[in-house]
């Protein structure tokens, strides 16, 4: 006979189970995450003792990222060099530029705050003599091939073994070798925009020589890394920051025709031999069917006012 005290049994059994499976289940995480990418931009080979004393040449390179403990590499587009009579091999060997370039990624939580990355070149070996692939020695600090750093999420830039902005860094001990890095905390290809123009670039500035000093401000120039942007560098025997104008056409290899133009002014600073170097940031905005930009080779081919002719060229 079912009865109220049955009922109370039956509804307190069900409860009991709900609460049960409820605390089984997995709990579902809302973490935010976000890339974090080194590119490799080039590689030497300082030493000349990675690939043996018959017949030397450049080590067979290939970068490893070890990125917040996750290892990733580059062997299968490691550099491959052939040790035979007569190939020539200037030494010491660089810089190497991959191609394509040398990209590792991994997504690691925000909150966080930094994550540890690891550095390092090794050789490949694959004769019969020596299998054993080689670690090369970036670090500047003796007794250590590995370049140890920790990257803060927010700003991309680097502290430990090195800090930002060098991003160029040499071993001294055996198997010496040089490599040139950058860090992206924004996209999985180090290049969110696709301008080529590296994340870190236009977030912090660019280091052309990799030492401790930014020699192009980007982002006082306006570079976002999220938009396409165009720098230009003219040089010119005598041009003023208030009367240089530059229009700047881009064209879609695709469609060729132009897609995006924009019109900037920039600064000039004293450069000799030229009276002045300037440089112009065009912050592209999209246009369809604008006319691409005049050839400038000639003074009078361009639309400002009338100024010496120079020579333009890109940055990077």
């Amino acid at each position: 006979m079912f009865t109220l005290h049955n009922f109370r049994r039956v509804l307190s059994t069900l409860l009991l189970s709900v609460t049960a499976v409820t605390l089984l289940l997995p709990t579902v995480s809302h973490a935010q995450t976000q890339p974090v990418t080194v590119t490799i931009t080039e590689v030497w080979d300082l030493a000349g003792d990675m690939e043996g004393d018959v017949f030397p040449s450049p080590g067979d390179l290939y970068a490893v990222a070890i990125i917040n403990g996750v290892r990733h590499d580059t062997f299968d587009n490691h550099f491959d060099f052939p040790g035979d009579i007569g190939t020539g091999y200037i030494f010491p060997w660089g810089p190497l530029f991959p191609d394509p370039a040398w990209v590792m990624t991994q997504e690691v939580s925000s909150s966080d705050g930094s994550v540890p990355v690891l550095i390092q070149i090794w050789d490949s070996d694959d004769n019969i003599l020596d299998d054993d692939d080689d670690q090369a020695d970036i670090n500047p600090i003796a007794g250590s091939y590995t370049l140890v750093l920790n990257v803060d999420l927010t700003t991309g830039r680097w502290s430990g073994d090195i800090n930002w902005p060098q991003n160029c860094v040499e071993g001294h001990d055996e198997r010496d070798a040089r490599v040139c890095f950058d860090i992206s905390v924004l996209s999985e290809t180090g290049d969110a925009d696709e301008d080529g123009l590296l994340d870190s670039w236009e977030q912090n500035g660019f280091n052309a020589d990799g030492d401790g000093t930014i020699d192009v401000n980007l982002p006082a120039f306006g570079a976002n890394p999220r938009r396409k942007d165009v720098f230009v560098e003219v040089d010119c025997p005598s041009c003023r920051s208030e009367s240089l104008g530059i229009v700047v056409g881009v064209t879609d290899d695709a469609a060729a025709e132009p897609v995006m133009a924009g019109r900037s002014y920039g600064e000039c600073r004293d450069d000799p031999p030229h009276a002045s170097t300037c440089m112009v940031a065009n912050q592209a905005r999209r246009k369809p069917g604008v006319p691409g930009s005049p050839d400038c080779d000639q003074p009078d081919d361009c639309d400002d006012p009338p100024h010496s002719a120079g020579q333009a060229k890109a940055v990077v």
